[in-house]
């Protein structure tokens, strides 16, 4: 359980900007349209209709993580779809280590599976593959289908409808039960030991905490990043640009114009203060070569007081904690600066985002399946009352009792049996499209006062980043953090190889190699070669959708 929610967490917060070429499908404007639903066109119902009288064999391609003991072709979750649409459905899960090049292969072979399962780690394949036919539209059949409605909203699917063609290729991840935004997380049970419970005030008093931890734990990382290969700072690693609302990799609108975060003066103060930490031994001397491995490690081991979570994993870790490690460990959302730094324009950069209510996860239906009538009935089980809560929920009396009314969760049997596997199946709720059995889990887990605390904390910093609306804090969201948004090629391609260079001179900043105005030098000529190619057509976008994204929550239009 730990670890594959590990590899889940770390997979819903990262994007490899692919840009392989589709040689293999047809650009003809009729192969991806949508054929009219036929028999299996659903009835007005959150249930399959009528389950087909003959049985057809259909292939799925998917994502889904290695787990000991699991057959993805015969487990109950797919074992009841094959029931409910009368298939024979031959499954075939990748991770995600190596599900972009294996979805790469796939589309070039030209020999798709009936159903498709598109990743984030595939994102810009999938565009590509969609623009060139290699999915059918779904519109109609999602006009016809209250089951896929219940969770993906009219407004939902307009959010993944392909800009270039106006195709709706996927049915999209639902995202908008997840608990909004990231933020800087405390442990505060650090906060209470070494400085009684008294919340620091701003960026200096946050380094002067640090360094009373730091000096009482001599051999101990007190302030650790997470390098994860395509980001070199990762959750540990960029508190302090986030007090400053300047992560790295990210962008800022300001009077209509995108500014890319580096060009900041928010972005050099937080050099500087990472610079200073790295002088006295705060920050970790190895912290641009710490693995993920290594840092998690550090998590478990070490009085490491910051990090910058999504929402979700600040829950995840509290309850990792407190079921797992015992020993007294206390994350909250860090409370507002009083004293914030002099650089910073408005608090409402160190907030973050409310998020997309979709992801760039989906389904589709490939336009050289024979039966796409019965490949929607596929969707349709996955998505049914049934399938769901057994998705997230599994077996009544085994993995979760009801008591007046209200479903108590077992948590040591779903965590060992059921949901080591079943969520990899949420195509169209979401991962995390159960916030009830979430917060059942966290309550059990915490206890009551520390659970009221957790929540407490997460409400007001839910309600700061759902007033900034739609983004993404380090432009890292696969949809650019802007709705409807898809990069183009040029910056699929540019976009590491920017992240590298940003990666390089910040690094050496911070280790003393270069001095804050060879810094402002390297940061010149990325500029130079960057800005134009990863943000001018983003600039375009903005600029002739300001509407369409205010309708859409992006509310960055209009600072």
């Amino acid at each position: 359980m730990n670890k594959s929610l590990r590899q889940l967490s770390t997979l819903l917060v990262g994007v490899l900007a692919v840009g392989t070429i589709i040689t293999a499908c047809s650009s003809k404007t009729d192969k991806g349209s949508s054929p009219a639903p036929g028999s299996a066109s659903p009835a007005a119902s959150s249930e399959p209709s009528k389950v087909p009288d003959k049985k057809v064999p259909l292939s799925l391609f998917m994502y889904g993580e290695k787990v000991d003991g699991l057959n993805y072709n015969d487990n109950p979750i797919v074992n009841k779809v094959k029931e409910l649409a009368n298939v024979d459905l031959k499954v075939e899960a990748v991770s995600s280590a190596d599900y972009a090049a294996k979805f790469g292969l796939l589309m070039a072979s030209g020999n798709l599976p009936d159903l498709v399962n598109s990743n984030v780690t595939a994102y810009a394949q999938a565009v590509e593959a969609a623009q060139a036919g290699a999915f059918i539209d779904l519109k109609a059949y999602y006009d016809k289908s209250p089951i896929i409605q219940k969770y993906v909203t009219p407004e939902m699917m307009e959010m993944a409808k392909d800009p270039a063609t106006g195709k709706y290729w996927r049915i999209p991840m639902a995202w908008d039960k997840a608990p909004k935004g990231s933020g800087i997380a405390v442990r505060y049970d650090l906060v209470e030991k070494y400085n009684n419970g008294v919340w620091p005030e701003s960026v200096e008093q946050w380094v002067d905490l640090l360094r009373v931890i730091k000096k009482a734990n001599p051999t101990k990382s007190v302030f650790a990043n997470r390098n994860i290969g395509i980001m070199l700072f990762y959750a540990g690693g960029t508190p302090i640009f986030d007090m400053y609302g300047a992560n790295p990799y990210g962008y800022r609108i300001v009077q209509g114009k995108l500014i890319p975060n580096v060009l900041l003066p928010e972005y050099r103060a937080a050099v500087k203060v990472m610079r200073q930490m790295y002088d006295e031994g705060i920050l970790d001397k190895d912290f641009a070569t710490t693995t993920s491995e290594q840092y998690l490690q550090k998590m478990d081991n070490d009085p490491i007081l910051l990090n910058t979570f999504e929402t979700s994993g600040i829950t995840w870790n509290a309850n990792y904690g407190a079921t797992k490690l015992k020993d007294g460990r206390k994350f909250l959302f860090m409370h507002e600066m009083k004293k914030p730094p002099a650089e910073l324009a408005d608090m409402k950069y160190t907030y973050g985002f409310g998020g997309s209510k979709i992801t760039s996860d989906g389904i589709s239906i490939a336009s050289s399946s024979k039966d796409p009538d019965r490949a929607w009935k596929v969707i349709e089980a996955f998505t049914s009352d049934e399938l769901v809560n057994d998705i997230f929920w599994g077996e009544e009396g085994k993995t979760y009792s009801v008591k007046n009314g209200k479903k108590v969760p077992n948590i040591e049997a779903l965590a060992k049996e059921w949901t080591r596997y079943s969520h990899y199946f949420a195509f169209v709720p979401g991962y995390l499209g159960a916030p009830d059995l979430d917060r059942a889990k966290t309550e059990i887990s915490l206890g009551e006062q520390y659970a009221k605390e957790l929540y407490a904390s997460i409400d007001k910093h839910v309600e700061k980043v759902t007033a900034n609306g739609e983004g993404s804090l380090d432009g890292w969201d696969t949809l650019g953090g802007m709705p409807g948004y898809v990069p183009t090629e040029a910056e699929s391609l540019k976009k590491p190889e920017s992240r590298q260079s940003i990666d390089k001179f910040t690094v050496k900043a911070i280790m003393g190699e270069l001095s804050m105005e060879q810094l402002d030098q390297e940061v010149a000529k990325w500029e130079k070669e960057y800005r134009s190619v990863l943000y001018d057509n983003m600039q375009k976008f903005v600029d002739e959708n300001k509407e369409k994204l205010r309708k859409l929550g992006y509310k960055q239009v209009d600072w």
